[in-house]
């Protein structure tokens, strides 16, 4: 089991660094909320990105799988937005 997990770390070590330098551009970004915005977005469209390559490679693609990334991306777009604003 905790090979297994050892595994999968560096998938979350990736989503987490996608994450981060995203973050880092929305900061940089300063007050322009429209690049921002479009930097959220991406980060949002890698996500879901990496979460379908990531269970592709491991067998374990579903629509459920699929539509969970895109609700959580959409989730956090509009959370982001909202701040925004």
């Amino acid at each position: 089991m905790r090979e297994k997990s050892h595994k999968h770390s560096y998938y979350y070590l990736l989503v987490g660094l996608i994450q981060v330098v995203g973050l880092l551009l929305v900061i940089a970004a300063g007050g322009n909320k429209q690049i921002q915005l479009t930097f959220i977005v991406l980060i949002a469209v890698l996500y879901v990105f990496w979460g379908v390559i990531h269970h592709k490679i491991h067998h374990d693609l579903h629509t459920k799988i699929v539509v969970e990334y895109v609700a959580m991306a959409s989730l956090g777009i509009a959370l982001m937005y909202l701040l925004l604003q």
